[in-house]
């Protein structure tokens, strides 16, 4: 005879708990409704991110950690999970149009600074820089050339002249403020 008081006595089900909802099978069941929940909400030339946001609801869905526990309160969880996920979208999308309104409104970027050589060009004309070159002398005038119009680094400009490197800036230096001084004693004399 069995003791009703018994704790072997199985406890009723909980019909909760031993039902498992499958969720692939249910986002499948209710595709057309959120498809249209997501769609209302992505007016205004973002349709084409639908399938996306659909996506990332099914994601999110099924790696839920506290889904609902009947299957009568799946649909509007989903539903929830969907307009979560628009809103979500239309967060990037604004956070999108103010870097590019910030990006729009910056001032242009300042140009790197110019070369010595590109300085010089800016400033002066083409006809006042090659008569300040031909004023200078020859070594002078072949290693800016070199720098400048042939795009050699100074370390290359040191390896071709058997010079160290420090010799080379120096000479660099050295031509540069000689041009310097050339063009604007020309400017001088022809401001006055």
């Amino acid at each position: 005879m069995s003791d009703p008081n018994s704790s072997t006595q199985a406890a009723p089900a909980d019909h909760h708990s031993s039902t498992a909802i499958d969720w692939m099978e249910m986002l499948r069941r209710h595709d057309q409704q959120l498809r249209q929940t997501v769609a209302a909400r992505l007016s205004g030339g973002h349709e084409h991110q639908l399938d996306d946001i659909m996506q990332e609801l099914a994601i999110a869905a099924t790696n839920s950690t506290c889904p609902p526990e009947s299957e009568e309160k799946a649909l509007p969880w989903l539903r929830q999970i969907a307009r979560h996920k628009v809103q979500d979208h239309w967060r990037k999308v604004q956070r999108q149009q103010r870097l590019n309104t910030r990006l729009e409104n910056c001032p242009p970027e300042q140009s790197p600074i110019p070369t010595p050589f590109e300085w010089v060009m800016q400033i002066e004309s083409k006809e006042q820089i090659l008569s300040a070159l031909d004023q200078l002398p020859e070594t002078d005038r072949e290693l800016l050339l070199q720098k400048y119009r042939q795009g050699k680094n100074c370390q290359q400009l040191a390896r071709d002249q058997g010079v160290s490197l420090k010799s080379i800036e120096y000479r660099l230096a050295r031509a540069r403020g000689l041009l310097r001084r050339i063009l604007n004693s020309s400017q001088e004399t022809q401001s006055l």
